[in-house]
Parts: C-alpha cells; sequence; structure tokens
C-alpha cells in the first residue's frame, strides 16, 4: 500500500506534470527548443537570412512535417554531434512524458516495429528515409547474433591484407570508413589515409592507438 501511495503522490501533490503539459494532455518541448535548437538553427532554415524568423511555433512546424524530410543530410552531419544531442534529448523527454501518461503500457509497443524496420531497411541498402543509401554503411546497424539472442556489428576482417596498400584497394572505401566509426576511429582523410588508420587495428589493441586517431 505504502508503494502505491508513493507512486501516486506525485499526481496527488502535482508534482508530475509541468505546468504547461496540462496533467499530460501536451508535450512541453520549450526547453528543448532553447538548450539544443537554439544554437542549430541553420539546420532547421534554408537560408541564414530566416534564421531571424525561426521560433518555437516554426520548430513545432518542422516536427510535424517530420525530420527525415525537413532537414537534408547534408545539413545534419555538418553539426551531427549537436544535431545527436537534441535528438537524445527529444527522444528522452518523449520517452518520460510516456512514462508518466502510460505508467503501464511496454513503450517497446510502440517503437518497435518502427525501429524493427528502420534497422531492416539500413541492413538491406545501407540507408533509410531521409539519408542516402551507402551499401557499405549497411554493417554499421547491429545484427542478430543467432548464438547469444544479442546483438553485434560484424567487424571487418584485416588478416587476408599484408599493407594498408592491399587494404585500400580490396575494400570498398565506404566499408572501411564504416569500420573506422564502428571502432570510435576518425572517418576523414584520403582512401589511403583512413586505410591506415584501420590498419594499425590489425596487431594493436585500441587502448594502445594515440588518442589522436579516435573521432
Amino acid at each position: 500500500a505504502s508503494e502505491i501511495a508513493e507512486s501516486v503522490r506525485p499526481v496527488l501533490d502535482g508534482t508530475l506534470y509541468q505546468s504547461e503539459e496540462v496533467m499530460g494532455k501536451y508535450l512541453d518541448l520549450q526547453s528543448i527548443y532553447e538548450e539544443y535548437v537554439v544554437p542549430i538553427k541553420s539546420l532547421f532554415v534554408e537560408t541564414n537570412d530566416n534564421k531571424l524568423q525561426f521560433g518555437f511555433a516554426s520548430f513545432l512546424a518542422v516536427l510535424s512535417k517530420g525530420l527525415s524530410h525537413s532537414i537534408p543530410e547534408s545539413k545534419k552531419l555538418s553539426e551531427r554531434k549537436k544535431y545527436v544531442r537534441f535528438l537524445m534529448a527529444l527522444e528522452t523527454y518523449l520517452e518520460g512524458f510516456l512514462n508518466r501518461t502510460q505508467p503501464l503500457l511496454n513503450q517497446s509497443d510502440i517503437t518497435g516495429v518502427a525501429v524493427a524496420e528502420f534497422e531492416k531497411e539500413w541492413r538491406l541498402s545501407g540507408g533509410y528515409d531521409g539519408w542516402e543509401a551507402k551499401p557499405a554503411e549497411a554493417y554499421m546497424v547491429d545484427t542478430k547474433d543467432e548464438a547469444t539472442g544479442g546483438t553485434t556489428t560484424p567487424a571487418l576482417d584485416l588478416s587476408p591484407y599484408d599493407t594498408a596498400e592491399d587494404l585500400e584497394k580490396s575494400v570498398d572505401p565506404d566499408r572501411i570508413k564504416a569500420e573506422l566509426a564502428r571502432l570510435g576511429l576518425k572517418c576523414g582523410g584520403r582512401p589511403i589515409e583512413r586505410a591506415q588508420r584501420l590498419f594499425l587495428t590489425k596487431d594493436t589493441p585500441l587502448e594502445k592507438l594515440p588518442k589522436k586517431l579516435f573521432a
């Protein structure tokens, strides 16, 4: 009984929801807009001249249309770290809001189908709606491990290659890029430079590589 009383206490004392959420009827995205969207306004507008006109209402309009179509891939990648932080903050808020309004609901029942569809399409094409399809990047999506029931990302086997040059000539540049990203290493530079960076991992553990090689 005490656990039940404790769980409903926020409802009774009015602290479960922010005033703007009106007891769970509305989302309150103002803080996310101010903290995470304002610094990257340029991503949400066509030209910098429109930045001054882009406000909270404009942000809500973009969300209603969908981020995948509203923001070009090139813009997302130009501010990738800030854009990822925005997505993570948005996801955290929405999951929390759903948990407060529907505490008995299994959230995976809502998101599971969409996530499965995304992963299936990415494995097939290396892309998804709103993102350029790059077959070599299909490896960046986790695949199911039948033995453990968990997920794992296939590693690129470097044993057939004796030199970085062999690696560069034999493996698709995007595949090398994808493997560098999987390992948390920098993905920039010329193809041969990326191959050399990746080839270092053949005989050297990641923890012994120079920090400057990591993204």
